[in-house]
């Protein structure tokens, strides 16, 4: 039991960075094996590596280790240990499974409708070995000015400075269709990739005119910032023909969300913006057995209660019936959907 203990922590400190290559599977003493999946997220100030790190912490289970769940209540996967490794984003992450230096990943809808309409043309990887093993809640796109600035809308940023994320995030691709859902091109806006930090401090600066950022509202990081500047968040669509025409050719993809006044401080009027669903992919390489045994965990009412507390903010509380054409659901997670009947025929 201590070498099993031992083993698990110098692995995770070894690998838990960025891990170039790593077993699914390693044999420990008597029959015992110890299966590795690592999960791809965002950077570390943001909403999906906060959320992959609470999936690490209540799904994981080996050998040696007990999951911290209700006494009596299953929760974790018996012999499986989950890494989270932050990325700069989900195009990177999508990158790294596809030459096998991630297992799994948490992704934005849209940035997958973004890799199969394009594929090999634009991007060094494809997603046929991608499937999907679970919507985990929804990010909301932020556009913020300082409360200082003339922009009022989208189209005031025709002609100015934005910061996005860094290459390899999702953040330049959010901006383009929030912009497409008013009619707008990207073409006119200049683009500059910067890390959250240091995208809130070029604002702050005035260096750049706008932000364009995604989380789940309200992130941390933004809040505290809206707490010593004063900030707006633009709202990303209009009513019109354009925007009808967005959201149909996007179904399912993107959609119209209202947050309540008062969501960032100094946010006096409801905030309009676009939500993008967060999803689990993993690859078609993990053991059918192994994502059946994670889906089931992961929906289990212990491991919600720690989700719950862990990332309260994106209410994952239920599986959702599966419409999606964009992946398919891995077989491991096909068959514990259907066991429960949802999967939609």
């Amino acid at each position: 039991m201590f070498f099993a203990v031992f083993f698990v922590v110098s692995f995770v400190v070894s690998f838990s960075a960025r891990a170039q290559s790593l077993p699914q599977s390693v044999p420990l003493s008597g029959n015992a094996r110890l299966d590795f999946l690592r999960i791809g997220t965002g950077p570390a100030e943001r909403t999906l590596y906060r959320l992959g790190s609470a999936l690490t912490g209540s799904l994981s289970a080996p050998p040696g280790i007990n999951p911290p769940c209700r006494k009596g209540t299953p929760c974790g996967v018996p012999g499986l240990l989950l890494v989270a490794q932050s990325r700069s984003g989900a195009f990177e992450s999508l990158e790294d499974m596809a030459h096998g230096r991630l297992e799994s990943a948490l992704v934005s809808a849209d940035v997958l409708d973004e890799v199969n309409a394009f594929g090999l043309e634009t991007y060094a990887f494809d997603t046929r070995e991608v499937t999907l093993l679970a919507r985990l809640g929804s990010i909301q796109l932020h556009v913020v000015v300082l409360a200082s600035s003339s922009a009022a809308s989208l189209s005031d940023l025709v002609g100015r400075t934005v910061a996005v994320g860094l290459s390899g995030s999702a953040s330049s691709l959010h901006l383009r269709r929030a912009l497409a859902s008013e009619g707008l091109e990207m073409e006119g806006v200049v683009v500059v990739g910067l890390s959250l930090q240091d995208g809130l401090k070029a604002l702050e600066a005035g260096k750049v005119d706008a932000l364009v950022v995604s989380g789940q509202a309200p992130m941390p990081a933004l809040r505290v910032f809206a707490q010593q500047s004063t900030i707006r968040l633009l709202d990303v669509f209009a009513v019109g023909d354009e925007s009808q025409r967005f959201f149909q050719a996007n179904l399912g993809i993107a959609r119209s969300t209202v947050l309540p006044a008062g969501t960032y401080p100094g946010q006096e009027a409801a905030w309009h913006t676009l939500s993008f669903d967060v999803l689990w992919v993993v690859s078609r390489t993990v053991s059918e057995e192994v994502v059946y045994r994670l889906t089931h965990s992961l929906w289990h009412g212990s491991t919600q209660d720690i989700m719950r507390t862990l990332v309260p903010e994106l209410k994952i509380d239920r599986p959702y019936r599966y419409r999606s054409t964009l992946l398919p659901l891995h077989p491991g997670a096909a068959r514990w959907y259907e066991e429960q009947g949802l999967l939609t025929l």
